[in-house]
């Protein structure tokens, strides 16, 4: 524990272990946000999909399901 007080927090290099560790956290966020984001928008092109399908079918007045 006393390392960590001596290197992180008294240490010479503390601001470049700060903002080394803070672009790490920034650059995880990102990818998270990225990785939502393209599992919306597959959730979103599937939902329109299927709304598709549902029109054409209502629509054909030969599909027996109608």
């Amino acid at each position: 524990m006393e390392t960590f007080f001596n290197e992180r927090l008294f240490g010479p290099q503390r601001h470049a272990l700060l903002v080394a560790d803070q672009d790490d956290t920034h650059t995880a966020k990102r990818r998270d946000t990225e990785r939502r984001r393209q599992a919306l928008q597959k959730k979103v092109a599937d939902a329109t999909r299927k709304q598709d399908n549902l029109l054409r079918q209502a629509e054909d007045p030969d599909d027996p399901f109608t």
